[in-house]
C-alpha cells in the first residue's frame, strides 16, 4: 500500500524543483498544498524537511530573483505586521532566558510563514502578470476542495477519512470523540463538558476544525471580493461557503460572517441593506426554526449561552483573563516569553484555568504582557493608517473587513498560527485593486532607474 506521507513528500519536492524553473508554478503547487494538505513535511528516509524550511527556501529564492521588484514595490501593506514581527523578536532579549531558545525558534518559524512566504508572493504578483490570476485559481481549487469534501462529511459525523489515513503516518492522531463534539476536559476546571454539535466537528484537510472555520471566513471574503460584479457566481458561492460555516460545528465564524456584514454596511453607508440583511437573517432563522429545532438552538446559541449547544461563557472568559494576570504576576511588563502559551501546552496540553489559552488576548497578554498589549495597539494604528491610505476605496473596505475577521476570530478561539493563512489571503486580495499611489510611485521609480542608466551609459 502507497504512503500517503511518500506522496506528499513527492509532491512538495516537485513544487520546489518548479519553483527554481517557472516559480509562478510552484507557488502555485505550495498554495493548494497550504490548505489541502494537513501536514506539509517532506519524509523520505533518511530525509525529514519540515514546512517553514520548504517555504522559506522557495521565498527566499523568489526573493533573491525579483529583487528589482521588492525595491521598486511600495510595501506598506507589510509594515503593520513588519512592525509586529520586530517589536517581538526584540522583546524576546528583555524575557526569560530560558525561554529564549524556545521563542527565537518560533518566531523565526513564523516570520518565515507569515511575512516571508507572503512577501514573495506579493513581489511574485508584481513581477509575474500571470502570477495574480494563477494564485487566485489556487485558492479557489484548493477552497473547492475544501468546502466540498468538509460538506461531504457532515453525511459521517466524527470521522474523517483523509485525515484518518494520513495523521497517523505523521505520529499524530485523529480525535474522533472530538471531532462527534464531545469535550472531556479536566474536571478541576469545572468545565469538563459534552457538547451536542449537530454534525460534530467538521476540519475537511485541515487537522483542526477551527483552522478550517478559520479559513471558511477568508473564503467567503476572497469570494465576496473576486465575485463583486458577477451576481450568479458570488450567490453559488457563498451559499456553499455558509452551508459549509453552518455544518462545520464551529460557531464563531457564524459571528465572523456577521460582524463582516455589518462592518461593510456600516462603512459604506448602506443603512437600508442593513435593514434588509437583518430582515433575511430573521426569515431564514424562522425557516430553520420550522424544519429543525436541533440546528436552531445551535444558531442561537451563539447569542444565548444558556441553549443545549454549550460553549465558552463570559463568566469563564473572565475566570480565565484573571488567570492570565495569576500567570504573568512576576513578568507583567514582558511575558512568559514567546510562544510560551503554545510550549506549554505541549507539556501539558491544558491548563487547569485558561484551558487551550483560546484567545488571542490570553496568548498576548501571557507570552508578551503588557508590552504585547502595546505592541499589538500600535500594529493596529499603522494598519489603519496605512490603510487610510489606499485610494481605492474596495481595496480600504477589504483590508479593514479582512483584517477585523482575523482579530475578531483570534480574540474568540486563540491564535494557533492563523497569521499564516490571513497573510496569504490580504496579499491576494489586496492586489486585485491597483492603487493610483502604488501607480505613481512605480512610475517615478522606473523614471529614476531609466535616468541613472543613461547617466552610466554615456
Amino acid at each position: 500500500m502507497v504512503q500517503i506521507s511518500l506522496i506528499i513528500s513527492y509532491i512538495l519536492l516537485v513544487a520546489i524543483l518548479i519553483s527554481v524553473l517557472k516559480p509562478r508554478y510552484g507557488m502555485f503547487l505550495l498554495l493548494i498544498c497550504l490548505f489541502v494538505v494537513p501536514v506539509m513535511v517532506i519524509r523520505i528516509e533518511p530525509i525529514q524537511v519540515g514546512q517553514k524550511v520548504i517555504f522559506s527556501f522557495v521565498s527566499l529564492l523568489i526573493l533573491v530573483r525579483y529583487m528589482p521588484t521588492l525595491i521598486a514595490e511600495r510595501l506598506d501593506m507589510f509594515k503593520p505586521f513588519f512592525f509586529l514581527m520586530g517589536a517581538q523578536f526584540l522583546l524576546i532579549f528583555l524575557q526569560d532566558a530560558t525561554m529564549q531558545r524556545i521563542s527565537l525558534s518560533a518566531i523565526v518559524g513564523e516570520i518565515s510563514l507569515s511575512i516571508i512566504f507572503p512577501l514573495a508572493l506579493f513581489v511574485l504578483i508584481k513581477a509575474d502578470p500571470k502570477a495574480h490570476k494563477l494564485f487566485v485559481k489556487a485558492l479557489l481549487i484548493s477552497g473547492a476542495i475544501m468546502v466540498i469534501y468538509g460538506l461531504f462529511l457532515t453525511t459521517m459525523p466524527g470521522i474523517n477519512p483523509y485525515l484518518m489515513m494520513t495523521l497517523p503516518e505523521y505520529e499524530m492522531e485523529f480525535n474522533e470523540s472530538y471531532a462527534l463534539g464531545q469535550s472531556a476536559l479536566d474536571a478541576a476546571t469545572r468545565f469538563g463538558q459534552v457538547d451536542d454539535r449537530l454534525f460534530g466537528r467538521i476540519s475537511s484537510t485541515m487537522v483542526h476544525p477551527a483552522t478550517y472555520a478559520l479559513v471558511l471566513c477568508f473564503l467567503f471574503i476572497f469570494i465576496a471580493c473576486l465575485y463583486r460584479k458577477d451576481r450568479i457566481k458570488l450567490t453559488i458561492g457563498e451559499v456553499l461557503i455558509l452551508a459549509a460555516i453552518i455544518t462545520c460545528g464551529v460557531r464563531t465564524p457564524l459571528v465572523v460572517i456577521m460582524m463582516a456584514g455589518v462592518l461593510f454596511m456600516l462603512y459604506v453607508r448602506k443603512i437600508r441593506m442593513l435593514f434588509y440583511a437583518v430582515a433575511i437573517v430573521g426569515i431564514v432563522y424562522f425557516v430553520i426554526y420550522k424544519y429543525s429545532h436541533v440546528l436552531a438552538a445551535y444558531v442561537l446559541s451563539i447569542f444565548d449561552s444558556s441553549q443545549d449547544v454549550s460553549g465558552s461563557s463570559l463568566e469563564m472568559r473572565l475566570l480565565q483573563l484573571d488567570g492570565c494576570f495569576d500567570i504573568i504576576k512576576d513578568c507583567e511588563w514582558v511575558g512568559r516569553g514567546y510562544s510560551w502559551t503554545s510550549h506549554y501546552t505541549s507539556l501539558h496540553e491544558t491548563h487547569p484555568v485558561l484551558l487551550s489559552f483560546e484567545s488571542l488576548i490570553f496568548v498576548v497578554l501571557c507570552n508578551t504582557g503588557y508590552a504585547g498589549v502595546i505592541i499589538w495597539a500600535v500594529t493596529l494604528l499603522i494598519f489603519l493608517y496605512q490603510t487610510s491610505k489606499y485610494t481605492n476605496k474596495d481595496k480600504q473596505v477589504a483590508a479593514l473587513i479582512l483584517f477585523a475577521s482575523y482579530i475578531a476570530f483570534s480574540c474568540i478561539t486563540g491564535e494557533y498560527g492563523y497569521m499564516r493563512y490571513f497573510m496569504v489571503f490580504y496579499v491576494i486580495i489586496l492586489t486585485m485593486f491597483e492603487d493610483d499611489a502604488n501607480i505613481t510611485f512605480r512610475r517615478r521609480f522606473e523614471i529614476l532607474m531609466r535616468r541613472w542608466e543613461r547617466k552610466n551609459i554615456t
